[in-house]
């Protein structure tokens, strides 16, 4: 089990994103000195550790401690993206591969958060990267999710991997492995909430964020979570936050002139 994150303060924390073809295979290495964690965006990889063979996908999330030797290749003949976290903090004992499932989609944005906080040349962006980390290795030590609710978890990966696709109740219904009448009572019995209804409150929350911590124009945010058009767009912000994006891009605007 990994030890507590309260325990360790992940400093010198580094993140990029690879693009990966599908012929892609990495030599044996080893981190000497940080731990390494990679969040699988798109293909699947095979892991080699000694004797150990492992296979990962999308939607996983590979920890290496330092000193551990490795070796990673693409297969199924697919290119893979991944998203690549450095950082270090006092020794991690466990010595081997440690393979989690992101059913959430909240280490891969906080994963995000990290490459875009990295990128920036600012004095708490170090800080920020380090608290972002932090909350990466509690999440990793939170219980196994029930059973019952694994399709939840994975029907919201699946929206938050495909927010700017055009999803639709059959499409999620499908990902659940549920028939559509089925995926929706369930659904809203483990949230609360109805499927749709989640995506366009997680739609919302994400094109928030995406206006806070980038300059894009209205329209590109709208394309990237998914609503057709900058119109329509704003019609379902005001609906859920009670005022258009536009008055939160502008309000932006005027605290960071």
């Amino acid at each position: 089990m990994l030890p507590s994150a309260k325990k360790k303060t992940a400093t010198d924390v580094l993140g990029y994103e690879l693009n990966l073809p599908p012929d892609w295979r990495a030599r044996p290495h080893a981190h000497w000195d940080h731990e390494e964690l990679l969040v699988i965006k798109q293909g699947e990889i095979e892991i080699r550790c000694g004797q150990q063979l492992w296979h990962a996908r999308e939607g996983s999330v590979v920890l290496y401690s330092r000193g551990v030797e490795h070796c990673e290749n693409a297969i199924n003949k697919k290119s893979v993206r991944l998203l690549c976290l450095s950082w270090k903090s006092p020794r991690v004992h466990h010595h081997q591969v440690l393979i989690y499932s992101d059913f959430g989609g909240r280490i891969q944005t906080s994963a995000q958060w990290i490459l875009d906080w990295t990128s920036r040349n600012a004095p708490e962006s170090s800080d920020a990267a380090s608290f972002l980390m932090e909350c990466i290795l509690l999440e990793l030590e939170r219980p196994p999710v029930a059973p019952r609710q694994k399709f939840a978890e994975r029907t919201k990966a699946y929206m938050l991997n495909h927010l700017a696709e055009p999803l639709n109740l059959a499409t999620l219904s499908k990902v659940a492995g549920l028939s559509k009448c089925h995926f929706s009572a369930k659904f809203s019995s483990v949230e609360g909430v109805s499927p749709m209804s989640y995506l366009r409150t997680l739609r919302v929350r994400t094109s928030e964020s995406l206006i806070l911590t980038t300059s894009l124009p209205l329209r590109t945010v709208a394309e990237l979570v998914g609503l057709s058009d900058e119109y329509h767009f704003s019609r379902v912000f005001r609906r859920e936050r009670g005022f258009p994006p536009s008055v939160l891009q502008k309000d932006l605007g005027r605290l960071r002139r």
